[in-house]
């Protein structure tokens, strides 16, 4: 008795000292199965929920070319108000960004992509840190900004260059005064993906540049981020706290802008960056 006291195949109980029931193997089997099961459901059930979030968050990408048309107040209205409301810190950028900003010019420049007599329109360029680069290898420089804050800033720094040769405006791609102006060169940076049509925007582009003007652009690409980063992002721009952004990729990039009229120049990743495209504008 004392012996199965201490014998740990022995429990003491109600009815005394009874023999613990070995585990059926069989029953543990099913238990693990049941535990993986689960936790499989759990996984699947937040990824649906997850890209169900990113389908009603992002606007639909295909529309019938009869009834494309410029972006609605809403949309410029949002715009405006997001942009407006960072536009005081947008300027604080690490020496990271910094040093990646000067390998990207310095690549545009060793490819002769921009030359002392180009005509260059910067489309949605925030506080025209871009504008102010270009603007000392070109002939002239348009920076244009929904945001008047961004605006703001931006002419802050042309006061501060005298003789500069940069102008910025508080207007969209489709305003008519853009018309007839004939840019040799037209960037759009961190922009493509925010927009709702891009086909409708790289349509406009390619009517406001001259003949073989060239079109570069740097778009992050939503479409390549894991599935994780695409569902946070849904979820904020679904609750309003970001503008919605386009899943765009690389591939599906170039071949808009293939359908557009443009042919692609050069597509290439820099480290630390998004996908830099240049685009030339095909012969009508």
């Amino acid at each position: 008795r004392k012996a199965q006291r201490r014998d740990p195949r022995f429990r003491r109980g109600s009815r005394g000292l009874t023999r613990r029931r070995r585990p059926c193997a069989a029953a543990s089997f099913g238990r693990r199965q049941q535990r993986k099961c689960m936790n499989y459901i759990r996984i699947s059930s937040i990824r649906t929920i997850g890209l169900l979030l990113i389908a009603t968050a992002r606007p639909a990408l295909a529309f019938p070319r009869s009834v494309m048309s410029p972006p609605s107040p809403s949309f410029s209205a949002f715009h405006t108000a997001f942009w407006n409301r960072i536009a005081a810190t947008y300027d604080d950028t690490s020496p990271k960004t910094n040093a990646y900003r000067d390998r990207r010019l310095k690549l545009l420049l060793d490819e002769r992509y921009l030359k002392p007599d180009d005509k260059v329109l910067d489309f949605a360029c925030a506080t025209g840190r871009l504008a102010m680069d270009l603007s000392v290898h070109v002939h002239s420089v348009l920076g244009i900004d929904l945001s008047q804050k961004m605006i703001q800033k931006a002419q802050e720094k042309v006061e501060g260059s005298p003789g500069c040769n940069v102008r910025f405006a508080t207007t969209d791609l489709f305003d008519e005064s853009l018309d007839g102006e004939g840019f040799s060169v037209v960037g759009a940076f961190n922009v493509l993906h925010l927009v709702p049509t891009p086909e409708l925007f790289l349509r406009r582009i390619g009517g406001l540049m001259a003949p073989r003007g060239l079109l570069i652009s740097e778009t992050p690409c939503m479409g390549t981020k894991p599935w994780y980063f695409q569902t946070a992002i849904g979820v904020a721009a679904w609750t309003g706290l970001v503008p919605k952004a386009q899943a765009l990729t690389q591939e599906g990039i170039e071949k808009m802008m293939t359908d557009e009229g443009f042919e692609v120049v050069k597509s290439i990743v820099l480290e630390g960056g998004d996908p830099l495209i240049v685009a030339r504008k095909r012969d009508a």
